[in-house]
Order: structure tokens, then sequence, then C-alpha cells
């Protein structure tokens, strides 16, 4: 009985999601009517099934920041808050405690936001922060780490425990946890946000990889380069400046007399 009560809120969910689709792509026919070109149009009524379902990790986020991310997918799908219980069951593997736990008590929630203070309830959010804790003042910066990817997982991180964190905790506990070389050259009361910090260490990296590549050292990184830049750029360790390869230029330098 639970797996045909299952399904059936599986087809009733995927019915809502048609709904919005269609009301999605009929706003958006009526903006083009109105002037607006199809190739400007931001509206988000292409393939709803490409947007991935959150998973919930204890290990990896809080409570709330789950349901954040849940009710971004949700306002992106366009589920109106009425029919937002119908996704739950997607929520949760059906072989797991938080599955047979939405089982037990769905008759007595109501409705969405009655649902988010239940579960919050069940899964103890100060309990969940412990373990995120050990994890965010465990971490430190590897020395062929890319500060940027360092810096916003450090981000990401405090987000997960807590999305109120202010800017200045965050920064002062990159700067605590990365490559000491990176962190003595950076003036923390100089920059507010993440973002002015990455900009900031970008701009002293490559003064400092000057120093270490003097000294034979391995350079550091400031950001991660594409697949792509990879395949274009010169080793650094080499000796050489970064640059990119131009395949014609290389050819014809090849190709003159000797």
């Amino acid at each position: 009985m639970l797996g045909v009560n299952q399904q059936h809120g599986d087809l009733e969910f995927e019915l809502v999601e048609l709904k919005a689709q269609i009301k999605a792509g009929n706003r958006a026919q009526s903006n083009s009517g109105q002037g607006s070109s199809s190739s400007g149009s931001t509206s988000n009524s292409g393939d709803f099934s490409g947007v991935a379902i959150p998973k919930y990790d204890a290990s990896f986020m809080t409570p709330s920041a789950f349901l954040a991310e849940v009710e971004e997918v949700l306002t992106w799908k366009n589920i109106p808050q009425d029919k937002r219980l119908l996704f739950i069951p997607r929520l949760f593997p059906s072989d797991s405690d938080l599955h047979r736990w939405w089982s037990a008590v769905k008759a007595l929630v109501t409705d969405w936001d009655e649902f988010k203070a239940q579960f919050e309830a069940y899964e103890d959010a100060d309990t969940c922060r412990d373990p995120l804790y050990e994890k965010l003042y465990a971490k430190k910066q590897k020395l062929d780490e890319p500060f940027e990817l360092y810096a916003w997982e450090i981000h990401s991180i405090f987000m997960k425990i807590d999305p109120y964190t202010e800017q200045s905790v965050i920064i002062d506990r990159i700067l605590n946890s990365c490559l000491a070389e990176i962190s003595v050259h950076i003036l923390a009361s100089s920059v507010k946000t993440v973002a002015e910090l990455v900009v900031q260490a970008r701009s002293i990296i490559p003064d400092i990889n000057r120093i270490r590549r003097a000294e034979g050292k391995v350079q550091l990184r400031a950001r991660q380069r594409s697949a792509w830049l990879r395949s274009h750029v010169l080793d650094s360790d080499l000796g050489h400046s970064p640059q990119l390869l131009n395949p014609r230029q290389n050819r014809s330098h090849h190709q003159q007399p000797v």
C-alpha cells in the first residue's frame, strides 16, 4: 500500500510540474508577443528534469541550509506553496530513516511551513552543526590547492552551518587556515567580503611566485584553470611564465630555417 501511495504522490506532483511548465511557457510566449526576443528570454520554462533534486546529508549541511536549497528548486519549478508537500517523497530515499519519519508524520502536517518546522525539530540543527564545525576548523589549504577554490569552500561550509554568518568571520577563518605565505601579505582590514579577499590574493600570488621560482620552489595557484586552459598553458615549473600557446606561432617558429 505504501508503494501505491508513493506512486500516486509522484504522479500528482508530475501533474503539478506539468501545469507549472505550461504556465511558465504561456508567460514566456506572452512576453515574446510584447516585443521580447526569444534569444533574450530568461524564462525557466525549459527542461525542468535537468534540475537536480537536493539530497540531505547531515555531515555536510544543516537542516535549514538543506531546506533553502529545496526551496530554490521549488521556486525554479514554479511549484506553488499549497503543492510543495507533494515534493517531499522525492527528497528522501525510500529505504532511509527520513522517509520512514515522513511516512509517520505526514498525516499531521498541513502545509510547507509546518513541514520545515517539523523537519528542523526532528534533525536538531544544533547537533548537526557540531560535526560541520569540526570539519571546518580541521580544514587547511594544501600547497597545490588554488586559493580561490579554497576560500569559496570555506565560505560554503559556513553557509551550510549558518547562512547569516558575517563575512568578517569567514575571512578570519580563511586567513587563519590558508598557506602562511599568502595570509601574511593580505591586509585583512582592507577587505570586507570573501570576493574582495580573493581579488587581493590574485594580485599578490604572482609576486610570491616570482620569489618561489627564484628559489626553485613549486608555484602557488591563485585560481583553478579550466581543462582547456591547462592544456594551453606552459608548465610554470619549467621556469617559464604561464602564457597561452599559439599553435600557428609555434609552427612557424619551428619551420624557420636554421
